[in-house]
């Protein structure tokens, strides 16, 4: 089965991410922080199939989470997660997560097409 990391400061958030992916047949584990998923990344290299982003989270944000995730050569898919559609530094905050390493940028809710968008990343990763 296909493991994924949810990454959310957000428990709401997280039930409900959790809950569309878990009914597209997806298993599940989720965290608090971004300092929490680089260190869960770390002591199980290639566990995680994906790891879905909040961008906006305090301490350690989705960006910095994204950027560390990549320089410690996290070989997954990655995918940005927002509820805000606000801009950083002039820059799309999705756009500027795919420049930092993710694979895809996403708003919340989570529409019906991500757990096939995850598909075709997830397969495109493990063939390469």
């Amino acid at each position: 089965m296909t493991k994924l990391l949810l990454v959310d400061d957000l428990e709401r958030d997280l039930t409900a991410m959790s809950a569309v992916l878990r009914n597209a047949g997806y298993e599940v584990e989720t965290c608090n922080s971004g300092a929490q998923a680089v260190a869960w990344a770390a002591r199980h290299p290639g566990l995680y199939d994906a790891i879905l982003v909040d961008i906006y989270m305090p301490e350690m944000d989705g960006l910095e989470t994204i950027r560390t995730l990549r320089s410690r050569n996290y070989r997954g898919a990655i995918v940005a997660v927002t509820g805000s559609s606000c801009w950083h530094s002039g820059l799309d905050v999705l756009r500027l997560a795919c420049l930092l390493g993710a694979d895809e940028g996403t708003a919340k809710p989570l529409a019906d097409s991500v757990p096939g968008t995850l598909a075709r990343l997830i397969e495109r990763k493990a063939a390469a």
